[in-house]
């Protein structure tokens, strides 16, 4: 769980969302929860089943690390085009400036 929370904070934060609103910490507090409570006596395989899906959920969702990774390695970052898009019409409006 522990990692799939990781994931879900990293995934966030790579492509340029907040990483705590109040619903992302309501769900997971309630998934933590849920696994927990689980994660005991004859019922610790399913919790342990949960985990998994909730990580895989996590990457394989629009917000997934991965692809946050992907355009990081791109260069399609929204951090990198606000730094060319600048630079770019500073060059175009005045040529004589080197950027």
């Amino acid at each position: 769980m522990l990692f799939a929370v990781g994931a879900a904070v990293i995934g966030k934060w790579s492509h340029g969302q907040p990483t705590a609103s109040v619903k992302t910490v309501v769900e997971t507090i309630f998934a933590v929860l849920v696994v927990s409570f689980l994660d005991q006596g004859e019922s610790e395989p399913v919790a342990k089943g949960f985990a998994w899906l909730f990580l895989a959920a996590v990457l394989l969702s629009n917000n997934s690390p991965i692809t946050g990774l992907t355009k990081v390695t791109s260069g399609t970052t929204t951090a990198s085009t606000a730094v060319a898009v600048p630079l770019a019409q500073t060059a175009a409006t005045n040529p004589t400036r080197t950027v």
